[in-house]
């Protein structure tokens, strides 16, 4: 019993770190991050 606990509470954990690292992954891809200049009022 309580090693199929474990290993549930394994899976589950590797299950959320493989979701997390896809969406670092995907956010890194798809997310422009360079300079940006802002005008306002033309000054």
């Amino acid at each position: 019993m309580a090693f199929q606990i474990l290993i549930a509470v394994a899976v589950f954990t590797g299950v959320i770190m493989t979701l997390s690292a896809v969406i670092l992954v995907a956010r890194s891809k798809l997310v422009e991050t360079g300079s940006v200049t802002l005008l306002v009022n033309d000054d």
